[in-house]
């Protein structure tokens, strides 16, 4: 094929008719327990936090990032693949009414209060920071593995947390992990804040 050539200092792509700057996002603030806030750089911490497996599959949870509102995880799953219907078809499932089929997991805050994973969760605009949400960010994969990214709200006080995950489905037993709050707290302490908040000066 010929290859074809322009004129020096000539742009391929019209440039007259784009923006002449990105237009500024009409939206309000995120709530504090979907996600980090938008004008916050999170800061990351944390390897490995706990894994299970079985002669079928594995399930890790990866610390992420934290702020001052709360910190993420990721949870990494990959499985055998056989002839049989694939666990995994359009994302994880966390509701324990779907039988062995959910992935089980949820993080007990050192007062005791406990974040559970749910898929879809009715929650209020303004819900009691007395009891913690693990909520769904994004997630993706494809055959074999899948990545899923989850936002824990508010931050746990000082002390041992306990992880906990089961995927009976597959084979993974109940297993405990014991994190310290204080490494997730160190971090968050150094977010960054980039720029102020909707309706601040």
């Amino acid at each position: 094929m010929d290859s074809v050539t322009g004129e020096v200092g000539v742009s391929f792509f019209d440039e007259e008719h784009l923006p002449k700057s990105a237009p500024t996002p009409r939206r309000g603030a995120r709530p504090p327990w979907a996600g980090p806030p938008d004008n916050v750089l999170p800061a990351p911490f944390g390897g490995r936090l706990l894994v299970g497996k079985s002669e079928q599959a594995v399930v890790a949870v990866f610390g992420a990032q934290a702020c001052a509102t709360g910190f993420g995880v990721e949870i990494l799953a990959k499985w055998r693949q056989t002839g049989r219907p694939e666990p995994v078809r359009h994302g994880l499932y966390f509701d324990s009414r779907r039988g062995p089929d959910a992935l089980r997991f949820q993080i007990r805050f050192p007062d005791g209060r406990v974040a559970k994973a749910a898929n879809r969760e009715q929650i209020p605009s303004d819900p009691d920071p007395g009891f913690p949400r693990l909520s769904p960010q994004h997630g993706a994969g494809s055959n074999g593995e899948w990545v899923e990214r989850m936002w824990v709200w508010p931050l746990p006080p000082p002390g041992p947390m306990t992880f906990v995950c089961s995927w009976p489905v597959l084979g993974i037993p109940e297993i405990r992990a014991i994190v310290d709050a204080g490494e997730i707290l160190t971090a968050a302490a150094g977010a960054t804040v980039l720029w102020p908040e909707s309706g601040e000066a």
